[in-house]
């Protein structure tokens, strides 16, 4: 949106209960928005064909860090228990690697986990940042903030953020058959805010990411559902010609 006295600024929309939520900020350069179109055109062409959801999650950190220059880019698989494990990294070589590391529900306690799951993308670009108090007309009803943009976080998590050295951060929902199936962690050890359409970038990879996940997961349901009649029929003839299901179960424990 131009200005009238010059300049622009980008702005978002969204309803809220009976509300319409408008939020504006500093305009992305042409500069900036060109590269980011150029380098969302080429992540999503080498994403389009991935053999396994490894492959795609590691080659989706190293774009997301190529693109925004975060100096750790983590992938963050949630187990059925809500604890979580690093399953994806790439990093700056001076940096300790986290991969591998496993952490508690806790970490992320349920209400998080549903504000994740709801709105896709949350960016801190400075854990030392002073929120603003929202300015409410008296007698209105609290507003839901869920979705804006430019909403606070909590400072349990900013302080979380510092005890670690993390002075920026953007984390990009992973949703798998409308569940959250993990996370993309960004981490940045100096302040790093983001434009609009930075984030609606990241958002959208992020997106393309989940729906690339999906067809992987289906296609290796589908893959199983086809070879379990086979199974079932060796297991059989098997069991036949060896003294029963026993006999061919103790056989195969020995093996």
């Amino acid at each position: 949106m131009a200005l009238p006295g010059g300049g622009s600024r980008d702005v978002a929309a969204h309803r809220s209960g009976n509300h319409l939520v408008v939020e504006c900020e500093s305009g992305c350069p042409a500069t900036l928005q060109a590269h980011l179109l150029t380098r969302l055109r080429s992540s999503l062409e080498l994403l389009r064909s991935p053999t396994d959801t490894e492959t795609l999650l590691q080659c989706v950190a190293s774009e997301l860090r190529r693109t925004y220059a975060y100096d750790r880019v983590m992938v963050y698989r949630f187990a059925p228990d809500w604890s979580g494990k690093v399953i994806v990294e790439d990093r700056a070589a001076s940096l300790e690697s986290f991969l591998g590391q496993h952490f508690p529900s806790g970490d992320i306690p349920a209400q998080a986990r549903e504000l994740y799951r709801r709105s896709l993308i949350r960016v801190i670009g400075d854990v030392a940042y002073r929120p603003v108090p929202l300015v409410q007309a008296p007698g209105l009803a609290p507003l839901d903030m869920s979705f804006m943009h430019l909403r606070a976080v909590s400072p349990i998590h900013c302080e979380y953020l510092a005890n670690m050295g993390v002075q920026a951060s953007m984390s990009v929902s992973l949703m798998v058959d409308g569940e959250l199936w993990g996370m993309i962690a960004c981490h940045h050890y100096a302040p790093k805010p983001l434009t609009m359409v930075e984030r609606i970038t990241a958002k959208m990879l992020g997106e393309f990411v989940s729906l690339q996940i999906v067809a992987l997961v289906r296609a290796r349901r589908l893959e199983l559902t086809n070879a379990a009649p086979q199974c079932l029929s060796r297991f059989l003839r098997d069991s036949a010609g060896r003294g029963g299901a026993p006999a061919v179960v103790r056989g195969r424990g020995r093996a």
